[in-house]
């Protein structure tokens, strides 16, 4: 490329000098005789000339500016190869696990709707610490459709360099190494067509599988303690006492049994709607998701039969009504101000009138 480069410049300043020189010579040097028709003769060449050369200079100009600012075969190639060997790191080993834990002839349909429970729980996990199913299939989805935006222009790009490769011996390792990059990214989309319509479809799984482990780690101190205390009730009062006032140092609550036993309670809500939005009936996720419910459920039931939360309820239900006394009192003096407001307006109007009438007298 750059030797093309070069000869093209090359090529536009002798066209620039041919244009200068192309004048008649009698312009420079005023002492030579000039005859009519020979005037007429050198004044069409130079002409000719001019203009031709013109045509040359702003044809190679155009070249140039198409070789310099237009991104190149290699350029193109390269920009290909980086994002099929991002996508493959990325994406090559759970797809290949997936493809590989079904059998030799299996095709896409019998993987993605004959699915074993077991083999979705290894691909959840594979995936599980990279992203959430929402963002991963995003990410997923933009790889496919680069890789296939790009080994089209690759396509096009050596359709069209394969016409050079006879006359120039340079284009010719250019054009194998796309022929082969595209042989590379026509056998790996279809692993990642699968891998996408698998997660889409079993996108309700995921999404349970990774609200548990969310939950599981959210609770992890009060888990352990449903384990460790049970059959000792004071044991695990103190424990799950431990809990709350760690929740209470983030959320600064001001009842921290009453704001615990919410925040318990949303999540356990959220964990039965994500249950019943299930496409399948996953049984062993079913199991462990409901299994954990029951123990969510355990804990709520130390943490609203503690003496703490009753007081707090005491309390709670004292400032709710004083709130709500205060807010009737406001109301009431909001009504009276009002009241006040257009009695005070009557008797201005009133006024008013009188004073009307009396200036008619």
């Amino acid at each position: 490329m750059h030797r093309k480069i070069n000869g093209l410049i090359i090529c536009c300043s002798i066209l620039i000098n041919t244009t200068s020189l192309g004048m008649h010579p009698g312009r420079h040097n005023p002492h030579i005789p000039i005859s009519d028709d020979s005037a007429s003769l050198s004044t069409l060449v130079t002409v000719a000339l001019a203009g031709s050369a013109s045509a040359l200079v702003g044809y190679g100009i155009y070249r140039l500016g198409q070789l310099v600012f237009h991104p190149s075969d290699q350029k193109v190639l390269e920009k290909t190869n980086t994002m099929y060997h991002e996508a493959y790191a990325h994406y090559h080993e759970i797809a290949t696990k997936l493809k590989d834990s079904h059998s030799l002839g299996s095709n896409n349909h019998d993987i993605i709707y004959n699915f074993s429970e077991a083999i979705l729980y290894q691909i959840a996990i594979e995936k599980h610490y990279e992203a959430s199913i929402d963002p991963y299939l995003s990410q997923l989805n933009s790889s496919i459709k680069n890789l296939e935006s790009y080994n089209k222009k690759l396509l096009q790009r050596s359709n069209k360099l394969y016409t050079t490769i006879k006359t120039d011996y340079e284009n010719v390792w250019l054009y194998d190494h796309m022929k082969a990059l595209q042989q590379k990214i026509s056998t790996f989309l279809p692993s990642l067509y699968l891998l996408r319509d698998y997660l889409k479809h079993h996108r309700s799984y995921l999404k349970l599988f990774e609200l548990e482990s969310s939950l599981l780690y959210r609770y992890s101190q009060e888990l352990n303690a449903l384990s460790n205390y049970l059959y000792d009730h004071k044991g695990l009062k103190e424990a799950i006492h431990s809990s709350v006032m760690l929740h209470q140092h983030h959320t600064r609550a001001k009842y921290p049994y009453i704001s615990y036993a919410d925040t318990i309670s949303k999540d356990m809500e959220e964990l039965q709607n994500t249950l019943n939005r299930l496409a399948y009936n996953y049984a062993e996720r079913i199991y462990y998701a409901q299994d954990l419910y029951n123990k969510l459920n355990s804990i709520k039931a130390v943490v609203v039969a503690a003496a703490q939360y009753h007081t707090e309820l005491i309390e709670w239900e004292k400032a709710r009504r004083k709130e709500k006394e205060l807010s009737i009192q406001q109301q009431q003096l909001n009504a009276l101000q009002h009241q006040n407001h257009l009695y005070e307006r009557d008797i201005q109007q009133h006024e008013q009138q009188q004073w009307i009438g009396n200036s008619d007298y």
